[in-house]
Protein backbone atom coordinates (compact mmCIF):
# COMPACT_ATOMS: atom_id res chain seq x y z
CA UNK A 1 0.00 0.00 0.00
CA UNK A 2 1.53 3.38 -1.12
CA UNK A 3 1.63 6.13 1.60
CA UNK A 4 1.39 9.82 0.00
CA UNK A 5 2.02 13.14 1.39
CA UNK A 6 2.19 16.45 0.91
CA UNK A 7 4.33 17.86 -2.44
CA UNK A 8 6.71 19.46 0.91
CA UNK A 9 6.34 15.70 2.40
CA UNK A 10 4.76 16.90 5.17
CA UNK A 11 1.43 15.44 6.64
CA UNK A 12 -2.14 16.09 5.02
CA UNK A 13 -4.56 17.45 7.75
CA UNK A 14 -8.17 16.01 7.18
CA UNK A 15 -9.36 19.21 5.68
CA UNK A 16 -6.27 19.25 3.44
CA UNK A 17 -7.22 15.55 2.77
CA UNK A 18 -10.93 16.33 1.62
CA UNK A 19 -9.71 19.40 -0.44
CA UNK A 20 -6.74 17.48 -2.48
CA UNK A 21 -8.99 14.26 -2.59
CA UNK A 22 -11.96 16.20 -4.38
CA UNK A 23 -9.64 16.68 -7.40
CA UNK A 24 -8.93 13.18 -7.64
CA UNK A 25 -10.39 10.26 -10.01
CA UNK A 26 -9.30 7.62 -7.86
CA UNK A 27 -10.48 7.08 -4.06
CA UNK A 28 -8.04 7.03 -1.17
CA UNK A 29 -8.17 6.83 2.57
CA UNK A 30 -6.98 8.84 5.34
CA UNK A 31 -5.35 8.10 8.53
CA UNK A 32 -2.99 10.63 11.25
CA UNK A 33 -1.97 12.91 8.06
CA UNK A 34 -1.35 10.14 5.22
CA UNK A 35 -3.28 9.08 2.34
CA UNK A 36 -3.63 5.17 1.23
CA UNK A 37 -4.90 4.40 -2.42
CA UNK A 38 -8.07 2.04 -1.92
CA UNK A 39 -7.94 -0.68 -4.89
CA UNK A 40 -11.02 -1.47 -6.95
CA UNK A 41 -13.44 -3.88 -6.29
CA UNK A 42 -13.82 -7.33 -7.69
CA UNK A 43 -16.96 -8.39 -9.51
CA UNK A 44 -18.10 -10.86 -6.25
CA UNK A 45 -17.35 -7.71 -3.97
CA UNK A 46 -19.55 -5.44 -6.12
CA UNK A 47 -22.26 -7.98 -6.18
CA UNK A 48 -22.64 -8.43 -2.34
CA UNK A 49 -22.09 -4.39 -2.06
CA UNK A 50 -25.03 -3.64 -4.55
CA UNK A 51 -27.45 -6.53 -3.04
CA UNK A 52 -26.97 -5.46 0.22
CA UNK A 53 -27.40 -1.57 -0.17
CA UNK A 54 -30.75 -2.41 -2.85
CA UNK A 55 -32.26 -4.27 0.56
CA UNK A 56 -31.36 -2.03 3.00
CA UNK A 57 -32.69 1.29 0.84
CA UNK A 58 -35.66 -0.23 0.38
CA UNK A 59 -36.18 -1.63 4.02
CA UNK A 60 -35.62 2.05 5.47
CA UNK A 61 -36.53 4.25 2.58
CA UNK A 62 -39.05 6.64 4.74
CA UNK A 63 -37.78 5.43 8.16
CA UNK A 64 -35.31 8.75 8.65
CA UNK A 65 -32.11 7.20 7.31
CA UNK A 66 -29.81 7.26 5.12
CA UNK A 67 -27.59 4.16 3.13
CA UNK A 68 -24.40 5.59 1.36
CA UNK A 69 -22.52 3.23 -0.84
CA UNK A 70 -19.17 3.02 -1.37
CA UNK A 71 -18.39 6.40 -2.35
CA UNK A 72 -19.12 8.27 1.16
CA UNK A 73 -16.36 9.14 3.60
CA UNK A 74 -16.40 8.10 7.25
CA UNK A 75 -14.46 10.92 9.41
CA UNK A 76 -13.41 8.96 12.50
CA UNK A 77 -11.86 11.47 15.34
CA UNK A 78 -9.47 9.54 17.55
CA UNK A 79 -7.44 10.64 20.95
CA UNK A 80 -3.99 10.83 18.67
CA UNK A 81 -5.17 11.02 14.87
CA UNK A 82 -8.07 11.47 12.17
CA UNK A 83 -8.99 8.86 9.97
CA UNK A 84 -10.68 8.99 6.80
CA UNK A 85 -12.19 5.97 5.34
CA UNK A 86 -14.48 4.39 2.71
CA UNK A 87 -17.00 1.94 3.97
CA UNK A 88 -18.77 -0.53 1.60
CA UNK A 89 -22.09 0.75 3.46
CA UNK A 90 -22.67 3.19 6.02
CA UNK A 91 -26.49 4.20 7.51
CA UNK A 92 -26.93 7.03 8.92
CA UNK A 93 -29.55 7.96 10.98
CA UNK A 94 -28.77 11.14 12.71
CA UNK A 95 -30.42 14.16 11.42
CA UNK A 96 -27.74 16.51 12.41
CA UNK A 97 -24.98 14.43 10.99
CA UNK A 98 -25.32 17.19 7.60
CA UNK A 99 -21.51 17.14 6.28
CA UNK A 100 -21.63 17.08 2.74
CA UNK A 101 -18.88 14.75 1.85
CA UNK A 102 -18.38 12.49 4.80
CA UNK A 103 -20.76 11.66 7.70
CA UNK A 104 -19.51 11.02 11.48
CA UNK A 105 -22.08 9.56 12.96
CA UNK A 106 -23.29 6.07 11.15
CA UNK A 107 -25.59 3.59 13.03
CA UNK A 108 -24.43 0.92 11.00
CA UNK A 109 -20.71 -0.10 9.04
CA UNK A 110 -20.62 -3.10 6.52
CA UNK A 111 -17.35 -3.92 4.57
CA UNK A 112 -17.26 -6.60 2.16
CA UNK A 113 -14.45 -8.34 2.39
CA UNK A 114 -11.82 -7.98 0.99
CA UNK A 115 -8.85 -8.51 3.39
CA UNK A 116 -9.11 -10.06 6.40
CA UNK A 117 -6.18 -8.48 8.53
CA UNK A 118 -7.78 -5.03 7.64
CA UNK A 119 -11.72 -5.21 8.23
CA UNK A 120 -11.49 -7.56 10.99
CA UNK A 121 -8.60 -5.84 13.18
CA UNK A 122 -7.79 -2.21 12.05
CA UNK A 123 -11.29 -0.82 10.99
CA UNK A 124 -12.90 -2.56 13.75
CA UNK A 125 -10.12 -1.13 16.34
CA UNK A 126 -10.72 2.11 14.70
CA UNK A 127 -14.80 1.70 14.22
CA UNK A 128 -15.39 1.08 17.85
CA UNK A 129 -14.56 4.78 18.24
CA UNK A 130 -17.59 5.74 16.94
CA UNK A 131 -20.12 6.28 19.41
CA UNK A 132 -23.03 6.19 17.12
CA UNK A 133 -21.96 2.99 16.01
CA UNK A 134 -24.14 -0.29 17.28
CA UNK A 135 -23.45 -2.97 14.28
CA UNK A 136 -20.59 -3.54 12.32
CA UNK A 137 -21.36 -5.91 9.42
CA UNK A 138 -18.51 -8.19 7.54
CA UNK A 139 -19.48 -10.00 4.96
CA UNK A 140 -17.33 -12.53 2.68
CA UNK A 141 -17.50 -11.41 -0.82
CA UNK A 142 -16.70 -15.03 -1.77
CA UNK A 143 -20.12 -17.18 -3.03
CA UNK A 144 -17.86 -20.45 -2.01
CA UNK A 145 -17.85 -19.57 1.56
CA UNK A 146 -20.42 -17.25 2.25
CA UNK A 147 -20.03 -16.08 5.85
CA UNK A 148 -21.01 -12.98 7.74
CA UNK A 149 -19.94 -11.44 11.06
CA UNK A 150 -21.42 -9.25 12.96
CA UNK A 151 -20.25 -6.75 15.91
CA UNK A 152 -23.03 -5.76 18.60
CA UNK A 153 -22.77 -2.99 20.87
CA UNK A 154 -24.21 -4.34 24.05
CA UNK A 155 -22.22 -3.98 27.07
CA UNK A 156 -19.54 -4.71 25.23
CA UNK A 157 -18.63 -5.66 21.77
CA UNK A 158 -20.14 -9.25 20.71
CA UNK A 159 -19.77 -11.31 17.71
CA UNK A 160 -22.21 -13.33 15.85
CA UNK A 161 -21.18 -15.28 12.80
CA UNK A 162 -23.67 -16.10 10.31
CA UNK A 163 -23.31 -19.09 7.80
CA UNK A 164 -24.98 -20.36 4.53
CA UNK A 165 -28.43 -20.90 4.69
CA UNK A 166 -28.76 -18.82 7.99
CA UNK A 167 -30.18 -14.92 8.08
CA UNK A 168 -27.89 -12.00 8.36
CA UNK A 169 -29.97 -9.47 11.20
CA UNK A 170 -28.93 -6.20 12.13
CA UNK A 171 -30.88 -5.35 14.77
CA UNK A 172 -30.34 -2.21 15.29
CA UNK A 173 -32.31 -0.90 12.20
CA UNK A 174 -34.77 -4.45 11.96
CA UNK A 175 -33.53 -5.60 8.81
CA UNK A 176 -33.34 -8.93 8.15
CA UNK A 177 -31.95 -11.06 4.79
CA UNK A 178 -31.00 -14.16 3.96
CA UNK A 179 -27.25 -14.27 3.95
CA UNK A 180 -27.47 -16.67 0.22
CA UNK A 181 -29.22 -13.63 -1.04
CA UNK A 182 -26.75 -11.70 -1.38
CA UNK A 183 -24.58 -13.95 -3.65
CA UNK A 184 -27.24 -13.52 -5.87
CA UNK A 185 -26.76 -11.82 -9.48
Amino acid sequence: MKVLLKENDEPFTFKDYLKWEAGNDEKHEYFGGAVFAVGGASDNHALVVGNIFAGLHHHLKGKGCRVYAADMKLKVSLKYADAGYYPDIMVVCDPDDTYSHFKTRPKVIVEVMSDFRRDQVEKFMVYQNVESLEDYVIISQEPDEPKAWIYRRETSWNQEIVKPGETLAIRSIEFSIPLDELYQG
